[in-house]
């Protein structure tokens, strides 16, 4: 009888001690802290065993949030029982369309001032009266200055024509129109260079050898049929030899897919960086519709050995 009641007492000792403990546990709480770039950003109160209340969503310009993180870098659920103290930073990555928006708009406002036009008339050569044989319109890039004078890259193609006079002018941002002289070309490079007087302040780029890898964002700047500095967007497809009617290029160039059309070559094609990838030589379009498939651009490398041969 005694071991009985020893056994009795024994399980209600137990079951008060776990209704202790349990009574306890319900009286627990945690704080539960959110940070944006280290700063508090949320702070709550939970309640043991209980969850989170969900609020809303941090902003940061220029980025989109994607989720809490805790210090171990595992993701946090709003819908996990809180049972300890947590501490939880925000996690971004960048808008890209916002990224992209910036970088227009800085293009739009500095780097474009350093793309022109270029109009390559074409006259018969020893003749007292001269007939204008063909007109070629094209883009070009500063790249150079002096005191007096500002150096552009063109495409050969856009400037030279076996057997005829060239009478060239370019065009800048401003609509202004001055005389250019051609100083050196070579067809096997499909590039040439041009000089004009200053008339204005205009943005020249810095010629390096640039790295790029596929799928990167370009953005190709020229004067398509005409229009003054149109800015276009892509990737870059891939690196490869092409074929193209007239041309003497016989090395690697870059595919990309930002739109170009007739008078864009001799453009500009940028990175991301406002670094110059290449100069945009040639495209193809559907033989069908005439949409626009692929752009190719004479990489940076190859520029510079062009301007070697120049300089020497």
């Amino acid at each position: 009888m005694k071991k009985i009641l020893n056994k009795i007492l024994f399980s209600v000792l137990l079951i008060l001690m776990l209704c202790t403990i349990l009574s306890c546990s319900l009286l627990f709480k945690y704080r539960v802290d959110f940070y944006v770039d280290k700063i508090l950003y949320e702070s709550q109160i939970v309640a043991h065993n209980k969850k989170v209340v969900v609020f809303e969503q941090p902003i940061k310009e220029g980025y989109e949030f994607i989720c809490w993180k805790d210090d171990n870098d595992r993701v946090f659920s709003f819908d996990v029982f809180i049972t300890k103290y947590i501490i939880l930073q925000a996690y971004f990555v960048v808008d890209t369309l916002f990224d992209t928006n910036i970088i227009i708009n800085n293009i739009q406002d500095k780097y474009i001032k350093g793309s022109v036009g270029v109009t390559s008339n074409f006259y018969e050569k020893g003749s007292f009266f001269p007939k204008l044989i063909e007109t070629l319109v094209g883009s070009g890039v500063i790249y150079d200055e002096d005191e007096t004078s500002y150096y552009v890259l063109t495409n050969y193609h856009v400037v030279c024509m076996d057997k005829y006079d060239v009478e060239i002018r370019v065009k800048n941002v401003y609509g202004d129109i001055s005389n250019a002289l051609l100083l050196y070309a070579l067809k096997s490079y499909d590039l040439a260079i041009l000089k004009f007087n200053k008339t204005k302040e205009l943005y020249v780029f810095d010629i390096k050898n640039i790295d790029s890898n596929i799928g990167d964002k370009v953005f190709a700047i020229g004067y398509p049929k005409g229009q003054i500095n149109s800015l276009t967007i892509g990737n870059i497809i891939t690196f490869n030899l092409i074929e193209v009617d007239n041309s003497m290029i016989e090395f690697e160039v870059i595919w990309h897919d930002a739109p170009i059309k007739d008078g864009s070559s001799g453009g500009v094609l940028i990175n991301s960086k406002y670094q110059v990838l290449g100069i945009n030589f040639a495209g193809a379009s559907d033989t069908s519709t005439g949409n626009f498939i692929v752009g190719y651009a004479i990489p940076s490398f190859k520029i510079l050995e062009f301007l070697d041969g120049y300089k020497d």
